[in-house]
């Protein structure tokens, strides 16, 4: 790219550096200290967020970036993340566990068929935001790495972090699966976006569309996930912003959805939908999973229930193994349990999930439906039978299911037999298979990697700023988006002219009412007049007739 300058003393034979050398070292130095930044991911504390925020982190060292991935030490532990070019910015504490503890609850709470505790979930979150954000350790390192930008999962507890890069000083911006029209001020209509806590596609009845409207308008007026004084409480020194009104200042917001896999959704010019950045190419399997899927000529299916589900009730392990007993296929199981059968099923509480499933010889997939998972089955183009767990899981397997990707089953009420012929169905009905791979080569042609589209966003944020793509509605009081001060006015003029034509019908139906009793007077008195005649008339009359009898 430069040319290097060496001039050659013939006498010496050794070539002497001039200041060209000079030049082009000093010059390299400034190129990288102009292109080359630091970035700072705070994902949510588990594996699963951890991970596809991590394939984000690596590519963006692609562009010459050095990244530090936040993580507690549980997590950093597992070393089952690809951590290859990234720097790990472990913390701890003796909260720390408390996602990785209701993740157990909310799981206990499913297979004893009892209502989660939302409220419960709620809090414990607050208070590990909390945790974070009050980690001085945690927050003394990032500002000794002096970040260009801090990317924070988009989750809605984790807005809660936009204080520690407000307080800071570093420009923010949200990466991740959650579709929140209300923080980031996206325009958007409660009649064709159903709530993720519910298992609604986007073509919804009036019942399905009222839950959505008084769903959605709650977290308008009331803020749930996060302290509404949070930089109050974490930043006192800072200038007073609502959360709300800081969310709404990140540089640019990038969403794990997209119309192929989800549902079609407005956005903004700062508001991308991106698809699932967990997503990767296939790489060769290990062993002993290559050796194991290679071999099954009748193909494979894939089982899975997530990082937190790898054990499971007596009940519930016995029937889906009669049931994979049963099938002409291999399987590989995610599960806490030594294989008996180990020709047939192969077991394992740790599997290459995104590899297994780019395998030509998969053809099913069960999963729990978490985003992570399902993007991957969509990826790969494999069909899924869904087993929703909790939380957005219902609604994730409601999509595959309308979209034609897979079935969906009660893993808690349905029999051997019914799990042996749904895996039966979605195997043998081409469907399901052509459905899911057609998907899979729109995903690829609009999407390729999305964490490759991320990493272009984030690198053009970072370089020039998210400040032009911004639109007037995100930065303008909350009260003037929802055009509040007009429907008051609007209130008031429609009050002041009830009030008006109110006291005018008043004293109209007084004045009638005194016209209407004169008037009534002058009449009672015409016809007692008139009455006195008739009856006067009337008398004479008769007094006549006798006269002449």
């Amino acid at each position: 790219m430069f040319r290097l300058f060496i001039q050659v003393i013939p006498d010496q034979g050794t070539p002497v550096i001039r200041w060209g050398v000079f030049f082009y070292l000093i010059l390299t130095l400034h190129i990288q200290s102009t292109f080359c930044k630091r970035v700072v991911v705070v994902p949510v504390p588990n594996v699963s967020h951890t991970r596809y925020l991590t394939n984000v982190a690596r590519a963006l060292t692609s562009y010459g970036h050095e990244a530090w991935v936040c993580m507690p030490v549980s997590v950093a532990e597992q070393n089952v993340l690809n951590m290859t070019g990234i720097h790990v910015l472990p913390y701890s504490s003796k909260e720390i566990n408390v996602v990785e503890d209701y993740m157990r609850y909310v799981r206990d709470a499913y297979w004893e068929d009892r209502r989660v505790d939302m409220g419960r979930m709620n809090t414990i979150l607050l208070d590990h935001m909390t945790m974070m954000v009050e980690d001085k350790k945690l927050e003394a390192a990032i500002r000794g790495i002096r970040p260009d930008l801090m990317i924070i999962d988009n989750v809605p507890h984790m807005r809660t972090i936009a204080v520690m890069a407000y307080k800071l000083d570093i420009p923010f911006a949200f990466v991740g699966p959650l579709y929140d029209p209300i923080p980031y001020r996206v325009p958007f209509t409660t009649a064709t976006m159903p709530s993720t806590l519910f298992p609604h596609t986007h073509d919804m009845t009036f019942l399905q569309r009222l839950i959505s409207f008084a769903i959605h308008y709650a977290t308008v007026v009331f803020e749930v996930f996060s302290h509404t004084d949070a930089v109050r409480r974490y930043a006192p020194d800072k200038p007073y912003l609502p959360i709300r009104e800081l969310t709404s200042r990140s540089e640019i917001v990038l969403i794990e959805s997209d119309p192929v896999m989800d549902y079609p959704k407005v956005s903004l010019p700062n508001v991308k939908l991106i698809g699932g950045t967990a997503v990767t190419e296939a790489i060769p399997l290990v062993e002993p999973f290559k050796s194991f899927v290679d071999t099954a000529e009748n193909g494979v299916v894939v089982v899975s229930f997530g990082t937190y589900i790898i054990d499971l009730p007596n009940s519930v392990f016995d029937k889906l193994l009669t049931a994979f007993q049963r099938l002409n296929l291999k399987v590989v199981w995610r599960v806490n349990v030594t294989s008996p059968d180990p020709e047939k099923i192969l077991t394992s509480q740790w599997i290459p999930q995104n590899d297994l499933l780019g395998h030509p010889n998969v053809k099913a997939f069960v999963s729990h439906c978490g985003q992570s998972s399902q993007y991957e089955a969509l990826f790969h183009g494999v069909p899924t039978l869904c087993v929703p767990i909790f939380m957005d899981q219902a609604y994730n397997a409601e999509r595959a299911r309308s979209k034609g990707f897979g079935k969906t089953i009660d893993l808690k009420i349905v029999s051997d037999e019914d799990i042996f012929f749904h895996i039966q169905e979605i195997v043998s009905n081409p469907s399901y298979a052509e459905s899911v791979q057609k998907a899979s080569r729109l995903f690829k042609l609009n999407y390729g990697l999305p964490m490759n589209k991320a990493a272009f966003w984030l690198d053009h944020v970072i370089h020039y700023g998210g400040r032009y793509l911004r639109y007037a509605g995100q930065t303008m009081p909350g009260y003037q988006f929802y055009c509040l001060d007009i429907l008051s006015l609007l209130i008031l003029v429609t009050a002041v002219v009830c009030l008006v034509f109110y006291y005018m019908f008043k004293v109209l139906l007084v004045h009638f009412l005194n016209i209407l009793r004169m008037y009534t007077s002058i009449i009672f008195l015409l016809f007692h007049v008139l009455a006195n005649l008739i009856h006067r008339f009337y008398c004479k009359d008769v007094q006549f007739k006798s006269k002449l009898s």
